[in-house]
């Protein structure tokens, strides 16, 4: 067998080439990700502060007027099933 055949090789230069590659992707992704992270981070938070400002309202609903709610959720509830069985 020669090199241009052998797996092993072949095998050893594939890992070197990926090897390489994924070190230049680390190389070019690594500022990127950190350039995004400080707006990723604001986002989460105003993303958490707005789904506990919905919580709070659809709690209050509830409390405000649970035989409605109740209603409401039954009807989901038979048009979801109507959907699933078509």
């Amino acid at each position: 067998m020669d090199e241009a055949t052998d797996p092993e090789k072949i095998a050893q230069q594939a890992k070197e080439h990926i090897t390489g590659a994924a070190e230049k992707l680390k190389e070019t992704a690594s500022p990127i990700a950190d350039a995004a992270r400080p707006a990723a981070e604001a986002d989460r938070n105003d993303a958490k502060s707005e789904v506990s400002r919905l919580h709070s309202i659809c709690e209050g609903y509830v409390k405000e007027k649970p035989i409605q709610t109740l209603l409401v959720l039954f009807a989901m509830g038979v048009l979801a099933g109507l959907l699933v069985r078509r």
